[in-house]
């Protein structure tokens, strides 16, 4: 056999089909326009051009066929562009046509004109966006819903303006979406990972995790976003100030908030937003004044709510600090809350005030409560408890017969305003009505004495008090308060036999409320009941009226209420006054209330002319408390009538004192008393023009008019300040007689 190969064998080829490169005659035959134009024939030209140049290297076939490649990809770039170009011509007819029908209200139109520019662009989100709001706004929940979600997938699909949308909704109470599987933290964290200084995701992260406890995660998120978004910077204070930050720090993000705040009114002086939140900074800032300025020049006011609502609540805010740090600012703090009832008398936190001022002692007439007792009137529907308000609103104001028909109708159905009803009736001289409702809840309340509930027997206590029947309100309130709470390690309350307050933990607050009236009426009848025995002289031992103080002092309810009381047994003469000076030496040395007994030692020192012993004790109450008005100002009494050596200490003292009880009639006398001592006459003067009208019957304040009258050469005012004097005087020794 030969190894050769044979050669015709080694030069074969397999055959394969080639192309046919020649132009037949059904090869030139061109297909008709329209089917040019269909995408096989474009597609098939394209890469049979490649293959068969690719194959045949003929460049002069490239050259030719060149125009009809370069228009091919050419006219395929264009049209990308066109499809993806952010306007053109017909888009903005498009939004302008949205823009047109949103003004004139044409949901039909505006949605169409929506769905048409989704469709123009596609892949321009904003578009889609807002075609889910304008159908989730228009009664289509379902397919705006459905277009947010498809806007908040996870990755790069997703639209952070949607997302921050959705966070929002799924925080509110109220939304009404199907929100139950949305996790609002989860979509403002991707909104982060795209923006790490998205304002607003930054915001509601922070409100997230303040809920949260988390104030330190709450702080990094707005320190984020704060540079570029300095509006945040008033959220970041209140965030920084709990931290504890240093002053450099917050006062430093607290201007550039306030700076913003400040260049936005600039520009629009209307802007309610920008004047609510300059007014903010200037709360912040502790410049409550200005705060006050700015709303009450803002140009929008009377057409703002919200500026009114937040001018309210700023008088709100001056009234209860001002009450908080001394009763003595009664008067002045409820000339604030009369005009924040004014300017938002449907608000219900300032009408409980108000109301709750009047309880203490507080005048006000028709005209102050006047707008909270119309608006209240006006509403259809009134809670219970608004219809209590409303009822007290009319009894300050001596309008008794129309606050017993709000209350008359509801009080079968809520026992609870059957007290209220009682007194109601005797203020308006009902005192047979007053007298047969007392008698039928006493009875009911006796019947079922046993199954009382715990507001029932609050009612029950109420209704005892005022039918002066002390000693049984104290003895059923004792009864519930055992009950109602928890056993204390306490002294002062095994004494009293009562503990302090101290609930269960499974009382709700409803119940804790009756529980801190329960308490308050406790402390009450305890009083009561003092009050009518020593006026009796039923004591049957000195002791025994000290320890039903301690019982009352006990709740710490009534602290100085007590703590007067035994100041002024201490100071009599009589059987008592041993006892009471021996148990205010064991409190002051417990030093629990030694600034208080302090202070009513000291003024009741000087209300019997004793000086000296007057300034021991006001200069210890001093030095452990220099803001009480009532000691600054009678320190400054004592001072004076000392010696005229003392008027610059004491000026500074009542200087001080104005500067915590703003307008009070007393600091201004006792202000014109040192004046007087330093022979600044007009000064003198002045102050005691201002006090005139709310001391008209102070002998005190007529004393040193007519001194200053005779200083300035005003001969007849003085002697008309005189004459008054004389009948004031005589007055009261006719009381006295």
């Amino acid at each position: 056999m030969s190894d050769s190969f044979d050669t015709p064998s080694r030069t074969k080829t397999v055959s394969r089909a080639m192309p046919d490169y020649e132009d037949t005659s059904e090869q030139r035959e061109l297909p008709g326009v329209v089917e040019c134009l269909r995408p096989k024939y474009v597609i098939g030209f394209i890469v049979g051009f490649l293959e068969r140049w690719v194959l045949s290297r003929h460049y002069n076939r490239l050259l030719i066929a060149m125009p009809f490649l370069v228009l091919a990809i050419g006219g395929s770039a264009f049209l990308w562009w066109l499809r993806s170009a952010p306007r053109n011509e017909l888009v903005r007819d498009y939004e302008q046509a949205v823009v047109a029908a949103q003004r004139e209200e044409d949901v039909e139109k505006s949605n169409l004109y929506l769905q048409a520019l989704v469709e123009l662009r596609p892949s321009d989100k904003r578009y889609k966006f807002a075609s889910a709001l304008e159908l989730m706004e228009n009664g289509r929940e379902a397919q705006g819903f459905e277009y947010i979600r498809e806007l908040t997938v996870e990755g790069p699909l997703g639209y952070n303006p949607a997302r921050v949308w959705l966070a929002q909704q799924a925080l509110r109470a109220d939304s009404g979406l199907p929100l139950s599987e949305v996790d609002p933290e989860v979509e403002l964290a991707r909104v982060i990972e795209g923006e790490p200084k998205n304002a607003e995701a930054n915001r509601l992260l922070a409100l997230i995790n303040l809920k949260k406890g988390r104030i330190k995660a709450a702080e990094d998120h707005l320190l984020k976003a704060v540079e570029d978004a300095p509006f945040l910077g008033l959220q970041l204070v209140e965030i920084q100030r709990q931290l504890k930050r240093s002053d450099d720090q917050i006062d430093y993000h607290l201007k550039n908030a306030a700076d913003y705040f400040q260049d936005q009114l600039l520009k629009d002086p209307h802007d309610v937003e920008a004047n609510l939140n300059r007014t903010r900074a200037y709360v912040l800032a502790e410049e409550t004044d200005k705060a006050i300025e700015l709303l009450q020049e803002c140009p929008s006011l009377n057409d703002a709510p919200e500026l009114q609502q937040a001018l309210a609540m700023l008088h709100l805010k001056i009234a209860v600090q001002l009450y908080q740090k001394s009763h003595v600012n009664r008067d002045y703090s409820t000339q604030q809350l009369v005009k924040a009832i004014q300017l938002a008398p449907g608000n219900r936190q300032i009408a409980q005030t108000l109301l709750a001022m009047a309880s203490q002692g507080a005048a006000l007439s028709a005209a102050d409560v006047a707008p909270m007792v119309e608006t209240f009137s006006a509403q259809d529907e009134l809670t219970v408890a608004d219809e209590e308000l409303l009822s007290q609103a009319l009894a300050v104001t001596g309008q008794f017969e129309q606050a017993i028909s709000r209350i008359e109708p509801l009080a079968e159905e809520h026992p609870q305003l059957q007290p209220q009803l009682v007194r109601l009736y005797a203020a308006n001289g009902d005192t047979q009505k007053a007298e047969t409702l007392t008698q039928q809840l006493l009875a009911d309340f006796q019947s079922r004495q046993s199954e009382l509930s715990l507001v029932e027997v609050v009612s029950y206590g109420d209704v005892l008090i005022q039918a002066s029947r002390a000693e049984e309100a104290r003895d059923v309130l004792k009864v519930a308060l055992t009950k109602y709470t928890v056993p204390k390690d306490d002294t002062a309350a095994a004494t009293a036999g009562v503990d302090q307050p101290g609930t269960d933990a499974a009382v709700d607050t409803a119940e804790r409320k009756n529980l801190f009236q329960a308490y308050r009426l406790f402390t009450l009848a305890t009083i009561a009941m003092f009050d009518k025995q020593l006026q009796a002289d039923s004591f049957a031992a000195p002791q025994d009226a000290i320890a039903l103080l301690h019982e009352a002092l006990s709740t710490q309810l009534a602290r100085d209420a007590v703590l007067e009381r035994l100041a002024k047994l201490a100071f009599s003469n009589g059987k008592f006054a041993k006892p009471a000076d021996e148990y205010l030496t064991k409190l002051l040395a417990t030093g629990t209330a030694n600034a208080p007994i302090y202070s009513l030692l000291g003024t009741l020192a000087l209300e019997q002319g004793n000086l000296k012993k007057a300034r021991l004790h006001l200069e210890r109450a001093y030095s452990m408390h220099k803001g009480n008005p009532l000691v600054l100002n009678n320190l400054a009494i004592v001072l004076i009538r000392q010696s005229d050596e003392n008027a610059d200490r004491a000026l500074a003292l009542v200087n001080d004192t104005l500067q915590l009880v703003p307008e009070n009639a007393d600091a201004l006398s006792t202000r014109a008393e040192v004046l007087i001592a330093m022979k600044r006459w007009e000064e003198a003067r002045r102050d005691l023009v201002v006090a005139l009208p709310k001391r008209q019957q102070s002998q005190n304040v007529r004393k040193l008019l007519a001194k200053v009258c005779d200083a300035l050469d005003e001969t007849a005012l003085a002697n008309e300040h005189r004459r008054i004097l004389t009948e004031l005087e005589a007055a009261e020794a006719s009381q006295t007689n």
